[in-house]
């Protein structure tokens, strides 16, 4: 299993015709069918510049499931339980669970979420965060398909200034984040990391 471990700036997605992603490398290359993965944390910070009559509270939802897409659009996070209002900073986190090791009261809550996964991915280990699916073809050689699970700590922090409106009109525009995975798989020498291994 891979460990990834990095913070991400929000940033454009590099995309093909179809919902699949190419990484051209000089030991070959990676073509990335489907990520999936964990988000264990998801917040927005009210912002005290908010005059609005109604107190704002901080949103933080609960852990979800997310299939990264790839093809012209940014991961929406809307989420009904989302208050109209001003919001100065926004965290998003992807990090395993540890489904066998939870404290008191997110027992059932993350078995439900294990439960989901495991109906698609039957193998998830529980220190996973992360399924990428794929093949790499080496220079020269054929296509080998890749299913690999991954440990990933990714984390997006972003500071709005002036402070982002969330309206129920334009709720799906702007509360969302834009991914790049090519960073997590293409290496400084100008190689892909074959996943095969």
């Amino acid at each position: 299993m891979y460990n990834l471990e990095q913070r991400v700036p929000i940033c454009s997605i590099m995309s093909s015709s179809h919902d699949s992603l190419l990484i051209e490398g000089t030991n070959g290359t990676l073509q990335i069918d489907d990520i999936r993965f964990i988000v264990a944390e998801f917040e927005l910070d009210p912002s005290e510049a908010d005059d609005n009559s109604t107190e704002l509270e901080e949103f933080e939802s609960e852990p979800f499931f997310v299939d990264l897409p790839f093809v012209d659009e940014a991961l929406s996070l809307a989420n009904n339980q989302i208050q109209a209002g001003l919001y100065d900073e926004l965290e998003f986190e992807v990090e395993n669970l540890d489904f066998e090791d939870e404290e008191e009261g997110e027992d059932e809550e993350h078995q439900t979420l294990a439960d989901s996964i495991r109906s698609e991915f039957a193998d998830w280990p529980n220190e996973a965060s992360m399924v990428i699916v794929g093949t790499f073809t080496p220079t020269d050689g054929d296509p080998q398909s890749f299913t690999v699970f991954a440990e990933a700590e990714i984390e997006i922090e972003r500071e709005f200034n002036p402070p982002l409106e969330v309206t129920e009109n334009n709720i799906q525009q702007v509360v969302s984040v834009r991914i790049n995975p090519t960073t997590w798989f293409k290496q400084s020498d100008g190689s892909v990391i074959d996943l095969t291994q």
